[in-house]
């Protein structure tokens, strides 16, 4: 296990295998993601959930968490959830919740994802 220092001060312990940040940007980009794929990050955040727990925590298919988690990783451009993890846990992406009105996306909550909701 590594312990990593998100930005709110507290230590989380992750497994080694999360690895390092790629994203060198001193300042948070924000990334918009869909009401549901905020759904599936935070619930990976939360306690690294296996696509198995989310797909029940949240009534869908293991099929669709998958989905989503391969759409977070496009938007964000993180290679594996390892990588996500660790870039939300540093506070190097923040994922804004989006929902969509009309063809526009806008911010349902104004409360981004980052570093640690929920936790």
């Amino acid at each position: 296990m590594a312990t990593i220092l998100c930005p709110s001060g507290h230590r989380h312990e992750v497994p080694e295998h999360f690895g390092g940040c790629w994203l060198a940007a001193d300042d948070p980009r924000e990334v918009p993601v869909t009401l549901r794929e905020f759904d599936v990050a935070n619930e990976l955040l939360r306690d690294g959930a296996d696509n198995q727990t989310i797909a029940k925590r949240l009534y869908v298919t293991e099929d669709t968490v998958k989905s989503h988690l391969k759409k977070l990783l496009a938007r964000t451009g993180a290679k594996t959830r390892g990588e996500l993890v660790v870039a939300v846990f540093r506070g190097r992406v923040r994922l804004v919740p989006m929902a969509q009105a009309g063809g526009v996306f806008w911010n349902a909550t104004k409360a981004p994802l980052g570093p640690l909701r929920g936790i």
